[in-house]
């Protein structure tokens, strides 16, 4: 019974000793798992890791990608639309500018070649050939002599002298009707501003200018021009450019009022005597005179070889509407007790066509010894032709014509 007692004892001693082990086996199993198990648990975790991270990254980088883009498209966009304003500026100024230049440089080649072309019909051989036979025609042409009438201080009676025109068109008017007594040509001329002041004052003076010789030739012919003239004709068409002679006398204005330069005359040929209407056509003229052989006449302010502008009119004036020149300009600056062979530019624009015109004349101004020489070769010659060789021949016999040299007038 006793070793039974102790078998039992022995058997209870050996329950509590196992059972005593097992919590704590266990409790280390739990607490200290083994190497391998660690090991699977970390591996799983890295694999369950890395496939959340590879199916996530690609989207994340691609969103960021895009959100990356976006913003630097929205960046370059704003800065590209500034420089396409800008640049857009700038092309638009360069295209105009180059446009400007091409139109500029296309214009001035233009009017090149229309000058070119104007002074090639001015230098038209055909033209100037037909021009010079009709002067030569001219030259040849029976004188039409107009007896006209003068009063001198102390004769009895009314002394005749004679006047000419030629050259003129049917129906073309020769003479003007402005200062309609004084019968002035439709050509520019010369006195005072007042164009009676000073006449029939003093013994053998007369009583009216004498506008003798009044021209038309029959066309443009540079080479009847001094150089200095020539280069001042320009850009004008032969057609619109008139040359004529003026033969009239400047001793007979006694008055200290200069003489003027009046191309009115031959402006507006038709203007008329008098007007009840308003009646005042204003011209901005360019003029200058040139004087040949000794004379020194020329306008004043008037630059060497070269033109002035000024402000012209023809109007009515009361009581009487009687049409008059205007303004008190174009003063010469010239010795009336001399005569002068001086050649005269005039040029304007037409009111009615817009064109250019311009009135080339030749005059010869006399004293009074040459005006009474002059109107007596003028009695006696037949001819343009006949007159040029009375002129020659009265200067070779002493008889006049000191002055001036006959091949500048004719």
């Amino acid at each position: 019974m006793n070793l039974n007692k102790l078998f039992k004892k022995f058997l209870a001693l050996l329950m509590l000793i196992a059972l005593t082990e097992m919590p704590v086996e266990a409790a280390s199993r739990h607490k200290k798992p083994s190497v391998s198990r660690t090991k699977k648990v970390r591996t799983h975790r890295a694999k369950r890791t890395s496939r959340v991270r590879k199916s996530h990254a690609p989207r994340v980088r691609r969103a960021n990608a895009r959100l990356r883009r976006a913003g630097a498209f929205r960046h370059s966009r704003g800065l590209t639309a500034r420089q396409i304003a800008v640049a857009a500026r700038a092309e638009a100024a360069r295209v105009a500018a180059v446009q400007a230049e091409a139109a500029r440089v296309a214009a001035v080649q233009a009017e090149a070649a229309r000058v070119a072309a104007i002074r090639q019909r001015q230098a038209d051989p055909v033209r100037l050939a037909a021009v010079r036979q009709q002067l030569q025609n001219l030259s040849q042409q029976p004188l039409n002599i107009q007896n006209n009438h003068r009063f001198i201080p102390g004769q009895p009676a009314a002394i005749f002298y004679p006047t000419c025109d030629i050259g003129h068109g049917v129906g073309e008017k020769a003479r003007s009707d402005i200062y309609q007594a004084l019968n002035v040509p439709t050509a520019p001329v010369f006195h005072p501003y007042h164009p009676t002041d000073g006449l029939g004052m003093a013994q053998n003076q007369f009583s009216e200018p004498a506008f003798t010789l009044n021209v038309k030739l029959p066309g443009y012919d540079p080479d009847l021009l001094q150089p200095a003239m020539r280069a001042l004709v320009g850009d004008i068409e032969p057609g619109d450019i008139e040359m004529g002679l003026n033969v009239q006398h400047i001793e007979c204005f006694n008055t200290p009022a200069p003489l003027q330069f009046k191309p009115q005359y031959g402006i507006e040929k038709d203007a008329p005597n008098a007007s009840a209407a308003a009646y005042d056509h204003r011209f901005r003229v360019k003029v200058g005179l040139f004087p040949l052989g000794n004379s020194q006449a020329r306008l004043q302010n008037q630059p060497v070889n070269g033109l002035i502008e000024e402000n012209l009119a023809i109007h009515n004036a009361l009581p009487n509407q009687v049409n008059v020149l205007s303004g008190d300009v174009l003063n010469v600056n010239l010795d009336r007790a001399r005569s002068h062979v001086v050649e005269s530019y005039t040029e304007w624009m037409d009111p009615q066509t817009g064109r250019k015109k311009a009135f080339i004349c030749k005059h010869l101004l006399l004293n009074n010894q040459d005006q009474d020489q002059f109107e007596h070769i003028l009695d006696n010659s037949q001819n343009l032709h006949q007159v040029d060789q009375n002129i020659r021949l009265g200067k070779g016999n002493g008889w006049g014509f000191a002055d001036i040299d006959p091949d500048d007038l004719f």
